[in-house]
């Protein structure tokens, strides 16, 4: 009996019986090419190339959260197979593509029910240490407006929709801690106001989905909360935006 994950209203999924066979086709490729090992280096090398060629192909034709589920089951017997799941379905990209680290954040927290414990206070650690101490300004902006292209695209589902609202929160914020250490701090600040505007205004069309309206009310909190704080930065405080984001705060909390 598979062992089922119903985190979503519209969604039930068989997770053992859907993992299975994806499980046993990496296996089957990994013997194909157990031969290697006996190889001389430079041959060992070639094949171990059409090896990773042939497991990525297979991982993309799955789609991004087919894998995700299928690290988290191999997570619960190898911690180092769901690794190098990841690494070759370039989840390790993170860094360099912001649609990549959208879906990291995504699916964590979509299927963090059925995460092994230890292997889910690992990836929140991990997503939360990239957002506050490594990431700098350009890979923030390349997440904001994944976000909110997240949002726009009619074709993706509430729930998920309702994970990247608190994803652009969790961003923003996240990183505004930061921005005291950069150097054109001044610069970064007025580029963050702009942003509030835009994240502020997507809240203000995806609230009319009744489905996300209280994601949206609790993240317009935040931000209304955040821009009322007594102890702003100066350079922030200079921005001339800012008096516009309030405002703008303002207005969205009254429509609600």
């Amino acid at each position: 009996m598979g062992i089922f994950f119903t985190g979503w209203a519209e969604e039930k999924i068989d997770v053992v019986s859907l993992m299975n066979p994806c499980l046993k086709k990496m296996e089957e490729i990994n013997e194909k090419y157990k031969y290697i090992e006996k190889l001389p280096y430079e041959e060992r090398m070639k094949e171990e190339n059409k090896r990773e060629v042939e497991i990525r192909k297979y991982l993309e034709s799955l789609g991004s959260e087919k894998v995700f589920i299928m690290a988290i089951e191999a997570s619960k017997k190898d911690r180092e197979a769901a690794g190098r799941i990841f690494f070759y379905r370039r989840f390790c990209n993170m860094k360099t593509n912001p649609r990549i680290f959208l879906e990291y954040y995504l699916y964590h927290n979509k299927f963090k029910d059925i995460e092994p414990e230890d292997y889910r206070k690992d990836e929140s650690e991990d997503l939360s240490i990239y957002i506050r101490e490594r990431m700098n300004f350009e890979q923030e902006k390349g997440a904001v407006n994944e976000g909110i292209k997240f949002l726009n695209d009619p074709t993706n589902s509430s729930e998920e929709k309702k994970i990247i609202v608190q994803f652009l929160w969790d961003l923003w914020s996240g990183f505004f801690s930061k921005v005291e250490e950069i150097k054109n701090r001044d610069e970064i600040y007025e580029k963050m106001n702009q942003q509030s505007l835009s994240i502020i205004e997507m809240l203000n069309t995806v609230r009319k989905d009744t489905k996300l309206s209280e994601e949206v009310d609790k993240v317009l909190l935040n931000f209304q909360i955040h821009y009322s704080r007594n102890d702003l930065p100066v350079e922030f405080l200079q921005s001339p935006l800012i008096s516009i984001v309030r405002e703008k705060i303002t207005q969205s909390m009254r429509k609600n």
